[in-house]
């Protein structure tokens, strides 16, 4: 959520920015600000930034990971998955990119559900380091039980 923040408030300090400069150069006329296509682009990204931050607000989505199970919460709905439900949890490599760590995914397939991999991207919820580790080591423990299961 942060970079949601981050990103509406750059967006509006350029249109300020950008108007303020047009306005100068242009002797304070207004109609030749509202006629320029930078202005409307500029008004378009700051709207869907916009939307998209009120939406991600509204959804509230939580990830509580208890002692025995992880609890997918958001405002519509609650998903509970057990960690003996848990078959595989796969986490997204970083790419050679900068912003690899936005772009990670982690999927995890549950055994005879109905819905047979959750997506989880871990940009989409705060403190997202500290998801990481979480599933990393919820991943461990899956990992070793199947192990002594498989011996």
């Amino acid at each position: 959520m942060t970079l949601y923040y981050q990103s509406l408030a750059v967006y509006f300090v350029s249109l300020i920015v950008y108007v303020l400069l047009r306005l100068q150069f242009s002797g304070f006329d207004w109609k030749r600000v509202t006629n320029d296509s930078i202005f409307y682009l500029f008004l378009i990204l700051l709207g869907y930034v916009l939307l998209t931050t009120i939406y991600y607000l509204i959804k509230k989505k939580v990830i509580r990971i208890e002692e025995d199970k992880i609890v997918l919460d958001s405002k519509f709905k609650t998903i509970q998955i057990p960690f003996n439900k848990i078959e595989t949890i796969r986490i997204s490599r970083e790419n050679k990119f900068y912003l690899s760590s936005l772009l990670r995914t982690i999927k995890i397939k549950i055994k005879n559900g109905k819905k047979k991999t959750i997506v989880i991207r871990p940009f989409d919820f705060e403190n997202e380091d500290e998801l990481m580790n979480e599933l990393i080591r919820i991943k461990n423990q899956i990992v070793k039980t199947s192990e002594v299961k498989n011996a």
